[in-house]
């Protein structure tokens, strides 16, 4: 009878599950919680008030809290990949390193691996500045790596224009034609401003050439179509102001810039839009990639964290409150 059972193939089944369970069970006691330690935070905070001046807030601080975990994360995949021995500048940084702590002059004959396994056991990968951004900035790589690289359609990058309309979205503009007078002579400006309007004389006509009414004539200037903020940086508050303000198809002024007096055209105002796929399509594609991995990035860093408990271990007077916050002995639980 017992025989028997053991051959059904349900009671392999129900074995097999039972086999990966415990699997599974055994296999994540065995990972140590990624701790955030003290110095490291120390560390951190230190470099903030370098760049600063002040002590970070309680606001910063959770900031930099979450900065280190990142980091702590990313050196994890660095190292699961061995980034650290592959990657040939962190191998001559951490030699270099080893090195100095252990004394050796240079034109010793030192064994280079002998250094750099030194520096490893003494941690000098995770507390060097140069090494540490060197290896998690390759553990970016590492999981925001696509093979093929994409390449978004025309469908998708417009899709990806609405999704970031605030990043992308063209402010209003004016398209303006002007006339520019010296500041000396605005008389003349205002003058030549009635002739215009009482001959109906548009900003393309024949006499705004050479054998205009007016010497010396001024010749016409058609910048744009540009935005308020463009028009203000350029001719001022002033010129900006008329050209979103005066009737389209008419001139006005004269109004002082800078450069002298102006009459405006302005030929017609633009609403706030985005710009078209065509003749932008290599920047929204690089645009597109760059948040293609930021977003990837995000999520595996996301998977990472419900893998492993986290300790943060904060120094005394390293932020306030709030959830997850230092308990007495200055650690938090699982994060």
């Amino acid at each position: 009878m017992l025989s028997r059972w053991l051959r059904a193939p349900l009671t392999h089944f129900l074995l097999i599950g039972l086999a990966l369970f415990l699997f599974q069970e055994l296999r994540s006691e065995e990972i140590p919680p990624l701790v955030i330690s003290r110095e490291r935070l120390g560390q951190l905070a230190a470099e903030w008030s370098s760049h600063s001046g002040a002590a970070p807030n309680a606001e910063e601080a959770e900031q930099l809290v979450e900065q280190a975990i990142e980091d702590e994360l990313l050196m994890e995949v660095a190292l699961d990949h061995g980034l650290h021995r592959e990657d040939p500048q962190v191998r001559r940084r951490l030699v270099r390193l080893g090195r100095f702590v252990s004394g050796a002059p240079e034109a010793a004959d030192a064994d280079e691996n002998e250094l750099f396994e030194q520096a490893l056991e003494l941690g000098l990968h995770r507390r060097d500045a140069l090494a540490r951004q060197r290896l998690t900035d390759g553990a970016r790589f590492l999981l925001t790596e696509e093979d093929p690289q994409p390449r978004p359609s025309d469908e998708e990058l417009r899709e990806y224009l609405q999704q970031e309309r605030e990043t992308f979205e063209l402010p209003p503009r004016a398209r303006v034609t002007q006339l520019l007078f010296p500041a000396e002579n605005r008389r003349q400006a205002a003058e030549v401003l009635g002739r215009l309007q009482s001959d109906g004389i548009g900003p393309h006509a024949a006499e705004l050439s050479e054998e205009g009414p007016w010497a010396p004539p001024p010749p016409p200037r058609r910048p744009g179509p540009l935005s308020r903020e463009d028009l203000q940086r350029r001719f001022g508050d002033a010129f900006a102001e008329l050209a979103f303000s005066a009737e389209t198809g008419s001139w006005a002024g004269p109004v002082s810039s800078p450069w002298g007096e102006h009459l405006l055209w302005v030929e017609e105002r633009l609403p706030a839009s985005l710009p078209e796929v065509d003749g932008n399509r290599e920047v929204l594609t690089e645009s597109w990639i760059l948040h293609r991995r930021r977003t990837r990035l995000a999520d595996a860093l996301e998977e990472l964290r419900t893998q492993r408990e986290i300790v943060v271990q904060r120094p005394p007077g390293f932020g306030t409150g709030g959830p997850g916050a230092a308990s007495s002995d200055g650690e938090e639980g699982p994060s």
